[in-house]
């Protein structure tokens, strides 16, 4: 595509864009609020940590499954339709949770919730694939980011101040309504890009070529070996989401019960670690887009992240601040590697794997992380007592898997190959 039709869209891309971003960021808001009211859920309904995460569970579990399930065998012949209809069914069920009240109410408010959020994501990077330059590819999975670690801060924020002046509740009808309004500014934003956009580029400047170096593992990628580094990056999203949901999820109850602050405090304290970590897919994605050594930037990512537990499990009780720090650091960079390959590398692999299919498939696997830790974190809270803190051995015994899933499948070895 030459310089002057770019140039001429790029009022449309940055439309498309900041849509798809709001959209995104009304997902993650309505994904986190649950796990930002869960110190305040479990006392309201008097149930257990693991009973209250089951609520995570059947949410990612639905989620996932639903994910796989539309990237690998549902033929979708107009997705925007889907994404329109399952994106409001999301909402209209999401809030429904204040009219709830017992928890096997909200397990199947948030099953049904993670079937029809389902299609979000991958609706977003499909659109973004199939009509952004190849060009914008760094700069929109960098500001997808943002939209994670900002909706998470939103959403621990709004949770803080519902929780403290009116009721948990309406924090969920909050954002659904928020959704909804996301949801038609990105139906729209796509269907003037379509009109526009589209015609402009087969009229000026026909097909865009594309620029793929002689040295690069994609360009003579069998189809076998492109679905042993599919299975292997699902492989290590799912532990590195393992990792951030069970830190995250409990980061408040370990506040509230190891260092004696509030309800809502503890979640307002918890934003510190969102915005924090909001730069760690900038120095990750950095590191692959200077070079294209992505395989040497997940390894040297994944030894870090599997020291700071160590360093948590020593230091829980040392000083809050010092907890928070810790926790920052890990997650900035844990962050990095989320994004690198939920978002950064279904934009980069588009030529040899649809962005929407790889998006939705890397973040099923991802999802199933957040599914499982949090239940299995907040049982071995409840049966710690006083040492809740415990169930920071999940995370050391998530990062010794990582680190081995790195070894035996030949990473390091390919850490010097470029992969695109």
């Amino acid at each position: 595509m030459n310089t002057a039709v770019k140039d001429k869209n790029k009022k449309y891309y940055a439309m498309l864009i900041a849509s798809g971003f709001f959209l995104y960021l009304m997902s993650i808001c309505i994904k986190m609020v649950y796990s930002a009211e869960l110190v305040t859920i479990i006392p309201y309904f008097n149930t257990t940590k693991s009973d209250a995460a089951l609520g995570l569970t059947f949410y990612y579990v639905a989620y996932s499954a639903t994910q796989l399930l539309i990237a690998t065998k549902i033929k979708i012949k107009n997705f925007k339709r889907f994404l329109c209809v399952t994106t409001l069914l999301s909402s209209l069920s999401f809030g429904m949770i204040i009219i709830s009240n017992s928890m096997w109410q909200i397990w199947i408010i948030l099953g049904l919730n993670g079937i029809f959020q389902s299609s979000v994501w991958g609706g977003i990077m499909h659109y973004f694939g199939k009509y952004l330059p190849d060009s914008y590819s760094n700069a929109v999975s960098l500001i997808m980011s943002l939209a994670f670690a900002l909706g998470t801060a939103v959403a621990y924020g709004a949770s803080s101040a519902f929780v403290a002046v009116l009721n948990w509740k309406y924090t969920f009808v909050f954002f659904a309504a928020l959704m909804l309004i996301s949801l038609i500014l990105f139906a729209v934003s796509e269907k003037i890009v379509k009109a526009r956009v589209c015609k402009t580029e087969v009229k000026e400047s026909g097909e865009e070529k594309l620029y793929i170096r002689d040295d690069s593992i994609i360009n003579t990628i069998s189809k076998k070996n492109l679905y042993k580094l599919v299975f292997y990056l699902c492989g290590m999203t799912f532990l590195v989401c393992c990792i951030y949901y069970g830190l995250t999820n409990w980061v408040p109850s370990l506040l509230k019960e190891v260092h004696g602050v509030g309800d809502s405090y503890s979640m307002l304290i918890t934003i510190l670690i969102p915005v924090g970590t909001m730069f760690g897919p900038v120095v990750a994605n950095y590191a692959c887009e200077k070079n294209g050594m992505v395989f040497r930037a997940l390894t040297l990512l994944s030894l870090i992240v599997s020291v700071f537990p160590l360093i948590l499990i020593f230091a829980y009780d040392f000083n809050i601040v010092f907890f928070i720090i810790a926790s920052v650091i890990l997650l900035f960079f844990n962050r990095g590697m989320m994004n690198l390959i939920c978002g950064y590398l279904p934009l980069k692999l588009r030529h040899v794997l649809n962005s929407g299919s790889g998006a939705m498939l890397f973040n099923a696997a991802s999802c199933m992380g957040a599914a499982i830790v949090p239940t299995a974190t907040g049982y071995l809270m409840d049966v710690s007592g006083e040492n809740s803190w415990r169930n920071l051995y999940i995370m050391i015994s998530v990062c010794a898997i990582l680190l081995l899933l790195l070894s035996l499948n030949g990473a390091i070895k390919q850490k010097n190959k470029r992969l695109f």
